[in-house]
């Protein structure tokens, strides 16, 4: 992850973007207080950590949601960048994430409180009567929106459909 750091602190400076980058060897209440030190107030303050281990991000949920809870008004000015792999681990802590405004990159996700997220759930239990395997990324959810994209452009747009793709509306 240093790489990755090292490109969006290249990033910030090429934009003249303000940042301040600290190492917490600790994540504990000391950490908190680095981090209200640190932070720019009336800003937003984005939280990148150097790892993206299953301990770090669990170790910075409870971290971060106790100051949220003693500091509200300093954590409402914050918010935790996530890597891809914490998607393996936010059931783990969900709440805390979401309540300390936690984001993180991908093009897999999906949002399990959303309406149609459980409504496709509940129809594929109906129909193959067992719910989705349990693995990040949900492929049988990736596989039904690009089954049904190519399939509803085939029957729209027949032997036009190569020529016709970027026509195509979709809504997965």
């Amino acid at each position: 992850k240093e790489e990755f750091i090292e490109v969006m602190t290249d990033e910030f400076s090429k934009h003249s973007i303000p940042y301040t980058t600290t190492n917490i060897k600790t994540l504990d209440e000391g950490a908190v207080k680095e981090l209200k030190r640190l932070s720019k107030p009336g800003r937003r303050n984005i939280i990148i950590p150097k790892s993206s281990s299953a301990a770090t991000m669990t170790e910075l949920a409870a971290i971060l949601s106790n100051a949220h809870y003693e500091n509200p008004d300093f954590m409402s000015n914050c918010t935790l960048f996530g890597y891809p792999e914490w998607q393996k681990h936010a059931p783990m802590a969900k709440d805390q994430l979401y309540l300390i405004d936690t984001y993180f990159y991908t093009n897999l996700y999906t949002p399990f409180s959303f309406k149609e997220s459980m409504e496709f759930q509940d129809e594929f239990i109906r129909w193959y009567n067992r719910p989705l395997n349990e693995i990040i990324p949900r492929y049988g959810m990736m596989g039904y929106d690009i089954g049904y994209y190519f399939l509803y452009a085939i029957n729209e747009y027949g032997n036009e459909f190569p020529d016709r793709i970027n026509d195509v509306e979709f809504s997965p």
